[in-house]
């Protein structure tokens, strides 16, 4: 339910459970809370949201790993998010909350071959519609999610893919047929 708060007017709130909040005095409009829920081990996450935060301030001083021109490098402690890009990372296993706002639009600059893409959506959304702009230069989609390998070939009846929905905070390995920019509108990915 959405209404709007008027300075002066209090406001009575019915809790489910006890809890201590604290306002620091400033308000950021629209920002949204998301919990990268993160496996023990290995895991390839993509950041929804936009945060003020750097990749330390997020993840600590754990090891983050991006793939660049078919190569993986080393995010720097003080590294800022690249919102296009996913990040593989090992974990303990303790989940990660960002705060930020809704990613409205991004660019992806896709090289032909393996390309590590983010999710930008907060919601599960089916490869078929994500994609669809852009199939045609796709040669397969795999995922990392709970420890397995899912993927999805195009060229493949539907019942031999094991990857149909795309969740948000996972990162996407894309094989692409030919370099390529693609744009995130705020629903799905198109050719620019």
């Amino acid at each position: 339910v959405n209404f709007m708060i008027k300075p002066g007017i209090g406001i009575f709130i019915k809790v489910k459970n006890s809890a201590s909040w604290y306002f620091n005095g400033t308000y950021k409009k629209g920002e949204q809370s998301f919990t990268l829920d993160m496996d023990n081990g290995w895991n390839i996450i993509s950041i929804p949201l936009i945060s003020d935060k750097t990749i330390s301030g997020l993840f600590g001083s754990t090891a983050i790993y991006y793939l660049s021109n078919n190569q993986w490098e080393e995010t720097g402690q003080d590294d800022i998010i690249d919102y296009s890009c996913a990040y593989w990372i090992k974990s303990d296993g303790n989940d990660v909350i960002v705060n930020g706002t809704p990613i409205s639009s991004l660019n992806f600059n896709i090289s032909r071959g393996k390309n590590l893409i983010s999710y930008p959506l907060k919601e599960n959304k089916n490869i078929s519609v994500f994609f669809q702009n852009v199939m045609d230069n796709i040669e397969s989609i795999t995922i990392f999610e709970d420890g397995k390998w899912k993927s999805f070939n195009p060229l493949k009846p539907a019942e031999l893919n094991s990857l149909a929905v795309l969740k948000p905070g996972r990162g996407i390995f894309i094989k692409a047929k030919n370099n390529a920019q693609w744009n995130f509108n705020g629903n799905e990915l198109v050719t620019t």
